[in-house]
């Protein structure tokens, strides 16, 4: 259970991105709930009703399911990446030594993408309905009783969403993801390599930079508005509002 000296759990977090997860979550369930309820009318008013209605702990509603899956998005998406440049330059040169195009860079990047949506997808989803779901927190001993949570934790709202609305209910809004995500790790990627392309000397090898510990770059990239409107495709889609709203959402950008 021990490697280096710490223990396994706390290697895990640090080497596989947990940690950026840990510290900006608690600003990611702001993000979504701004995004997606109307009772708040801005970041502080959102934090202050959170302290006061569920403690500290409710900033952190639905953290294992990102920190479980980011290794696993990041395995899909980087390896997805190199198995894609490897067969772009054998179509491109017949020859997996030739030099890397900024187009197979860019097609590669678009495709690492679009594959990691089948493993965020269910993570987020499930992230988004319990960061939404919002509960009284009652210290110490009161009368006052409240309804239950609809879900009690990740795994939980997991099955219960595959129990009511199928596997597909896991993949609602998924090609909002598409649409943010492949875009934006086509650009990383991109953005990426031209910057090594700069930073190394002429005549010498680019240098090889880690890119797992740049992984949480990715999410700068990401366009705003489709950000806005997967949050609400996963609140939406549980009580069947989701067609409506995809349907009017030219309406709802008028207006926002």
């Amino acid at each position: 259970l021990f490697w280096g000296g710490a223990p396994l759990f706390i290697n895990y977090v640090l080497s596989t991105g947990g940690l950026g997860v840990v510290v900006g979550y608690p600003l990611d369930t702001v993000k979504v709930r701004l995004q997606t309820q109307r009772r708040f009318t801005g970041a502080w008013q959102c934090i202050q009703t959170t302290c006061k209605t569920e403690g500290v702990s409710g900033f952190f509603k639905g953290m294992l399911m990102p920190m479980t899956t980011v290794s696993i998005g990041s395995s899909v998406a980087f390896g997805t990446y190199g198995n894609c440049l490897q067969c772009l330059r054998q179509v491109r040169c017949g020859s997996l030594e030739a030099p890397t195009s900024k187009g197979d860079i860019f097609l590669s990047g678009f495709a690492a993408g679009f594959a990691q949506v089948s493993v965020m997808s269910p993570a987020d989803i499930v992230k988004v309905r319990l960061q939404c779901q919002m509960n009284p927190y009652q210290p110490g001993q009161g009368s006052v009783s409240f309804s239950k949570p609809k879900y009690h934790g990740p795994v939980h709202c997991l099955l219960t969403i595959v129990r009511e609305e199928g596997i597909r209910g896991l993949y609602q809004g998924a090609m909002a993801m598409v649409l943010r995500d492949a875009p934006a790790f086509a650009t990383y990627f991109l953005t990426y390599a031209i910057f090594c392309e700069w930073m190394t000397p002429a005549g010498k090898k680019i240098g090889k930079i880690l890119l797992l510990e740049t992984n949480q770059g990715m999410r700068i990239m990401e366009i705003a508005y489709g950000d806005k409107l997967l949050a609400r495709l996963h609140v939406l889609c549980q009580d069947g509002r989701a067609c409506a709203y995809v349907s009017s959402h030219s309406s709802w950008i008028q207006k926002n």
